[in-house]
């Protein structure tokens, strides 16, 4: 049998990754960004992974389009399933804006408004680095 030559293109993936004291607490936020979707792991528990969240922009109906309404849709896929997990999701993927589909992972231990606001606005500073 001869040797078959197979030639693999490999595209370089971004990868933002940091540590912030959120409320005394580290919290480590690693993006991802890939060329059909974005990954994200938000962690405060030493590194580990959490609940695993798909998140998608819904398409717009044109008829009755509202640019004021930003519609997502949460899924998930393992872990915790509960409503404070998916609201954290909502809010970190609004303030990045999607455009295409979001996989999340949340694994934190402390899910009060100030603390879900910090992460927020630590996202949105690595995102923009």
């Amino acid at each position: 049998m001869s040797p078959v030559a197979v030639s693999a293109v490999r595209n370089p993936v971004e990868i933002k990754s940091e540590i912030f004291e959120i409320n005394s607490l580290q919290t480590e936020i690693t993006i991802q960004d890939f060329s059909n979707r974005s990954l994200i792991f938000i962690s405060q528990c030493e590194g580990r992974l959490g609940t695993f969240l798909e998140v998608t922009q819904d398409k717009p109906d044109f008829d009755t389009f509202d640019p004021s309404t930003n519609t997502l849709t949460i899924k998930t896929f393992f872990g915790v399933d509960t409503e404070e997990v998916e609201l954290a999701a909502r809010i970190f993927a609004g303030a990045l804006n999607i455009s295409k589909p979001l996989i999340i992972s949340i694994a934190l231990k402390d899910f009060s408004k100030d603390n879900l606001f910090a992460i927020r606005d630590s996202l949105k500073k690595l995102a923009l680095e």
